[in-house]
């Protein structure tokens, strides 16, 4: 699995290190997403995260399979609370926007489908509306949680959107540990 970028929270970020994340975003950005309103979400996740302390965020590269297993996805042994984003994720014959991936504990790893979708593709053509449901159906039977949003909400309030994605993870690893 290839990595493209990693972040580490644990200790305050230097002002070298914040400019070398400036410096390495817009080429991210770019590298990754396939539309603006990806941009946008990968942006405000990266925000997010990068706001949360002794957080290790990891952007996976562009096109990866997404593992079958946890234990591919290199998490045992993790103390840390730690994210992996996998922009343009491979799930079988379909491809996700994002597969967001959480951990406190490796014990507990929680992920979740992130889609945007514009009105241009997925609102006004009525057959991919119909696909975009057929394969949120297959996700759920391979146990991933799809949270669409429109470019709209992003547009208006991408850190908003951000903050739904880690309030769904988190809702998760409560409801697991009760």
């Amino acid at each position: 699995m290839g990595e493209y970028m990693r972040i580490d929270t644990a200790r305050p970020l230097s002002a070298e290190r914040r400019d070398e994340i400036n410096r390495q975003a817009v080429p991210l950005l770019e590298a990754t997403c396939e539309s603006p309103i990806e941009q946008q979400m990968l942006a405000a996740l990266c925000v997010v995260i990068t706001g949360r302390p002794n957080t290790m965020l990891t952007i996976m590269d562009r096109d990866e399979v997404f593992p079958e297993d946890d234990d591919e996805l290199g998490i045992t042994g993790t103390s840390e609370q730690a994210v992996w984003i996998y922009p343009q994720c491979r799930i079988g014959s379909y491809r996700a926007d994002f597969v967001v991936v959480w951990t406190r504990d490796p014990a507990r790893v929680h992920h979740v489908v992130v889609e945007c979708d514009g009105f241009e593709f997925h609102g006004q053509n009525k057959a991919q509306f119909v696909r975009d449901r057929v394969r949120d159906r297959i996700m759920r039977y391979v146990g991933l949680t799809v949270l669409r949003f429109s470019g709209s909400e992003i547009y208006a309030d991408r850190s908003q959107c951000a903050h739904n994605v880690f309030e769904y993870l988190e809702s998760r690893d409560r409801l697991e540990v009760r």
